[in-house]
């Protein structure tokens, strides 16, 4: 079983290519995504569904990649990995958005932004955070949304000042939700000084 280093990831990160990925992993399953081998540690275990989950998000198979990931985090909860937790918990809230079920998008949002603190990681804390602040913005509730990226934001500039604008997805989700408020010239300069 691979590590859980992402530099290591060659197949997927460098080559995308997920259907190849699953089907080389697919030995360590019995008859579904559900079931793995027995006799498999926690730890390997946890890593192959959050694994295999995050393939089958990439190839569009949804409800599949779902199962995954719930068995992953009650894993990564049961083994007190906070981190990894949080990251699952992140991709458990996008696929409920998918699915359309705010209120579950937002359940695993504040979930993951709970995690990521317990962990410390403040890499993940931002990006829960903007993670929970997409979905507010989604549900309809601006003014929280907009003081969580604020929030996020803020964490970021303290861990990186040379960065000190969200950027990647959190940045996206971010400027999306300043578009909403009608907030054009702010994320026209943020442009700027991101480009």
């Amino acid at each position: 079983i691979p590590g859980t280093d992402t530099d290591e990831f060659y197949s997927t990160l460098k080559l995308g290519a997920f259907g190849a990925e699953v089907a080389a992993v697919s030995c360590y399953f019995e008859s579904s995504w559900q079931e793995l081998a027995p006799d498999l540690e926690l730890k390997s275990a946890a890593f192959l569904m959050r694994h295999v989950g995050f393939c089958l998000i990439s190839l569009v198979r949804s409800k599949e990649a779902q199962g995954c990931m719930e068995t992953a985090f009650g894993y990564y909860i049961k083994l007190n990995s906070w981190k990894d937790a949080a990251i699952v918990a992140g991709h458990l809230s996008y696929l409920h958005l998918v699915f359309g079920d705010l209120a579950r998008a937002r359940e695993y949002a504040s979930q993951g932004v709970e995690l990521a603190d317990r962990a410390g990681d403040v890499r993940w804390q931002v990006s829960r955070r903007a993670t929970l602040a997409d979905v507010l913005h989604k549900m309809g509730a601006l003014e929280d949304a907009e003081m969580l990226f604020r929030e996020a934001e803020a964490m970021q500039q303290e861990k990186s000042p040379d960065s000190p604008l969200l950027f990647y997805t959190p940045g996206f989700k971010y400027y999306d939700l300043l578009l909403s408020l009608g907030k054009y010239q702010e994320v026209q300069n943020r442009a700027v000084k991101t480009i």
